[in-house]
């Protein structure tokens, strides 16, 4: 049976109508009231997780990530950089240097745009110098160059080499003036960037800066070895505000006693005869005082020029007087087994002795005396250096005794050194001539020259000037008084003539002028030899390039 087919009925009671609406109003607002609410606490989360993510206010996107602006010629004029004019020397360009970078960093200036807009502040005869080098190349061409390329353009055409001299020459003479360790610092940061060519490695500079501060701190400065300038500079500085506010005062006498001519018993000390600045010396090393000493005697042997300091030692010798020393000879030169060591020496007189080795030295690089066995171990890189004082019973056992044939050949299996001396008779009659120096046989010759200099190096060059010291030019108005009459004619010397006697000296003395700035760095001048050292091929090119650039 189909089912029955049933229809809607649209009639409602009359309560239905108004039930089904107030139902429907309530439901409404409570949603709207939701959605709202749910707005405002997407808004505020959205704006939250943008924070955190690094995104700006602008709703951009996060701020690593915008596009950086390129830098436009009115940006660059914002960063005001200087203008060049070309006439105050090395200072003005130097300067210009440092500020034109500076700009380019704040500028965010690209570097295709580097040179284009530093050249549009060249002034005077270097904008005449640019616009000449602009008609040859052409102004794309110029406008491409690298800053780099353009930097050693302008140096080649404005860092005179004579007032570099001057300015290498100062920084070499450059000290601290009393406790003005920040004066001294910005006035060396100064001079290092416009000498860069003469302290090329930061190791040099930080050398040049230490050996530079007073002698208050110079120990202590030194003992820290820092790297790079930065170090040094920031620690000088503190420790000398230190001392200042400690109250210290650097004038304060120091008590030293050193050994004179009296008392000295051979056995009772640790000496021994080694090279200071390729001169034998007698040195005592002696833990019985703070200090290093030099024979007033001795030091005039040495190639080092005493300097002042700004403070003195009050210093006991054996004979009960006391002396003060307001003197140091720095950066003498030690070779213990042909190695060198750097030593700081006070001159004083000394009887006995050329040079005392006290506790600044030997501290430093920790050395250890064995007194019974009269033995010096000083830690040198991975090894230690051995050095036998006199009277030790090493050199004791070393010396040369007489040993049958047996025991030579013995020895000889064994691999030990063999020297042959021919001994000849001498006759009665020449007894009387007395010993002669050419009778003295020669086993073994001295070392080579410079031997505490060569030492480490490992790459040489040597120039041999062409002119000799004859061909030094005679002032204009010194040239009439060489002049003389032959039967030929008249004639005058425009160079130094062969025979004039202190021509080598003077040519020494210009030689020595000339290379002042590295002499004994990695160069030697020998009148008109010239030996280049170095410790490295890298080194060694740089080296080369500096001698060179003296020679033109």
């Amino acid at each position: 049976m189909a089912p029955k087919r049933t229809t809607r009925s649209t009639q409602v009671s009359p309560v239905t109508p108004a039930l089904t609406a107030t139902t429907t109003t309530v439901i409404e607002a409570q949603l709207q009231a939701l959605i709202n609410r749910g707005v405002v606490a997407a808004m505020v989360e959205a704006e939250a997780s943008r924070v955190r993510n690094g995104y700006g206010n602008n709703g951009s996107g996060p701020r690593l990530a915008q596009a950086v602006r390129e830098c436009t010629y009115p940006d660059f004029l914002k960063c005001q950089p200087l203008n060049f004019k070309g006439t105050e020397g090395v200072v003005e360009l130097t300067q210009w240097f440092e500020k034109m970078e500076s700009v380019f960093n704040i500028s965010n200036c690209t570097a295709a745009c580097q040179v284009k807009y530093a050249a549009c502040t060249l002034q005077g005869v270097a904008l005449t110098w640019w616009n000449s080098y602009v008609k040859t190349v052409t102004l794309e061409v110029a406008q491409a160059l690298p800053w780099k390329t353009l930097k050693k353009m302008m140096t080649n055409k404005y860092y005179p080499r004579g007032e570099i001299k001057k300015l290498e020459t100062k920084m070499w003479k450059l000290k601290t003036k009393g406790t003005d360790v920040i004066g001294y610092s910005r006035h060396f940061q100064e001079l290092v960037l416009m000498c860069d060519r003469t302290f090329p490695k930061e190791s040099d500079r930080v050398e040049k800066y230490i050996g530079g501060l007073p002698d208050t701190i110079h120990d202590s400065m030194k003992a820290t070895k820092p790297k790079t300038m930065h170090e040094p500079i920031e620690f000088a500085t503190e420790l000398m505000h230190k001392r200042i506010r400690d109250g210290r005062n650097d004038n304060a006498q120091a008590r030293v006693y050193v050994i004179g001519n009296a008392g000295v018993n051979p056995d009772n000390v640790v000496a021994g005869t080694f090279l200071l600045n390729n001169r034998y010396a007698y040195i005592l090393f002696d833990t019985g005082t703070d200090r290093s000493f030099v024979s007033t005697t001795f030091s005039s042997q040495i190639d080092i020029a005493p300097i002042a300091l700004d403070h003195h030692y009050n210093v006991e010798i054996a004979d009960g007087r006391r002396i003060g020393l307001n003197t140091i000879m720095r950066d003498c030169t030690l070779n213990f087994l042909n190695h060198p060591f750097n030593i700081d020496l006070l001159p004083v007189e000394l009887g006995s002795f050329d040079v005392i080795v006290g506790m600044d030295w030997l501290s430093r690089y920790n050395v250890v005396i064995a007194c019974a066995e009269k033995l010096v171990r000083i830690p040198f890189e991975n090894e230690i250096l051995t050095i036998r004082g006199e009277g030790s019973n090493e050199s004791n056992e070393s010396r040369l005794n007489i040993i049958s044939c047996s025991k030579a050949q013995e020895y000889m299996t064994k691999g030990c050194h063999v020297f042959l001396a021919n001994t000849t008779s001498t006759k009665d009659k020449d007894k009387s001539k007395g010993k002669q120096l050419e009778d003295v046989p020669v086993v073994r010759e001295f070392l080579e020259v410079f031997p505490c200099r060569l030492t480490r190096s490992s790459v040489y060059s040597k120039i041999d000037l062409r002119s000799g010291y004859h061909q030094l030019r005679v002032r204009e108005e010194d040239i009439l008084k060489t002049a003389f009459k032959t039967r030929y004619g008249h004639y005058e010397f425009q160079v130094m003539p062969f025979e004039l006697t202190n021509a080598p000296a003077v040519f020494m003395d210009l030689m020595n002028r000339v290379y002042k700035p590295y002499l004994d760095k990695f160069v030697i001048v020998f009148i008109d030899d010239i030996l280049i050292y170095s410790k490295d091929e890298k080194g060694h090119e740089e080296h080369l390039k500096a001698i060179l650039e003296l020679l033109k």
